[in-house]
């Protein structure tokens, strides 16, 4: 276990017990490490970088919820925790945390319990490595009346890594993804083979209530393989829901996700709509296939009142299309 206790980000000399200090100090010792936090004063801490951070190169659990005062969200429905420890760049710094694409597939991140934001590229950029985790972490918005700031993207995966979990079934893993320029969510095919990644029980595109925008552009862009992604909230970004597109972006299945709709009401129905304020659009179509996207499976969603199409497929072959809920 290697423990955080400030909130510096002096480069040179390096300060002992900073994140950058625990991250290079976990980088050079093989196996798996864990980083703890214990950062007096009150909440929220922000780490306000004057650099990207180093690259991760081993297993590393980096667990924010160690930190006094932090609480993981119990809510069945909504982003409900309490984050004490902020990471902001400045939109110099390309990405927050970072695995590169020459780490082997033994390496990982696990990532829970911060807050972070203000990255040019991204602030969470899988590169390499294989299985990491990114669950009960908070992108962009505020902590209490500090603001984190937004990113190009929040969380993106190139096509060399593969079998990452971003959120998760249990109300603690559940990620809000918002206020990215570029796309919340990035699963990307170029110069590789990125497949087997989940997207799971995640707002994108809401603010943590799941009940008003924190637009990205695109809620989840997907141009790789046999991906899922299932049961988000994926609403009020300002253009797509999701975007499947590329011949790559095949066999991925798109289930049981609320596209175009605030968090589930507590009423039961049938037919919908079941609440008269469940909006909450996407501004164009709710979800885009095309460029040959081919052979994805898109059942069990419900998807409404987006400023476009609910599904719309442009181009590809065998994309099944069952047990879909649209309305208007």
């Amino acid at each position: 276990i290697i423990t955080v206790r400030n909130t510096s980000d002096q480069l040179v000399p390096l300060v002992a017990d900073s994140l950058r200090w625990a991250i290079n100090k976990a980088n050079n010792d093989p196996g798996l490490n864990y980083i703890h936090f214990d950062i007096p004063g009150s909440c929220p801490r922000i780490i306000d970088l004057n650099a990207p951070l180093p690259d991760v190169t081993e297993r590393v659990m980096i667990e924010g919820y160690t930190q006094p005062g932090s609480q993981p969200n119990m809510s069945a429905s909504a982003f409900a925790a309490t984050i004490c420890v902020g990471i902001r760049g400045d939109l110099s710094d390309h990405y927050g945390l970072r695995i590169p694409g020459s780490v082997g597939d033994g390496e990982y991140l696990h990532l829970s319990g911060v807050a972070i934001g203000v990255f040019d590229i991204a602030a969470v950029d899988l590169e390499g490595g294989a299985g990491s985790w990114i669950h009960g972490v908070q992108f962009a918005g505020h902590l209490g009346a500090t603001a984190i700031g937004n990113s190009a993207i929040n969380v993106r995966l190139s096509a060399a890594t593969y079998d990452n979990l971003i959120g998760g079934d249990d109300a603690a893993n559940r990620n809000v993804i918002g206020e990215a320029y570029t796309a919340g969510v990035q699963l990307l095919a170029t110069s590789g083979d990125g497949h087997g990644n989940q997207i799971s029980n995640n707002l994108i595109g809401t603010d943590n209530t799941g009940t008003a925008p924190a637009p990205n552009q695109i809620g989840v862009y997907v141009s790789n393989r046999n991906n899922t992604i299932r049961n988000n909230v994926i609403s009020g970004n300002t253009t797509y829901g999701i975007e499947l597109t590329g011949v790559s972006a095949h066999d991925n299945t798109v289930a049981g996700n609320r596209i175009g709709l605030r968090v589930p009401s507590t009423i039961a129905c049938f037919p919908p709509p079941c609440d008269s304020n469940e909006d909450l659009p996407n501004g164009s179509t709710g979800l885009l296939a095309l460029n040959d996207s081919s052979d994805n499976s898109i059942y069990g969603n419900r998807i409404a009142y987006n400023g476009g199409s609910g599904i719309r497929l442009v181009s590809g072959q065998h994309n099944s299309m069952l047990t879909n809920i649209t309305y208007q």
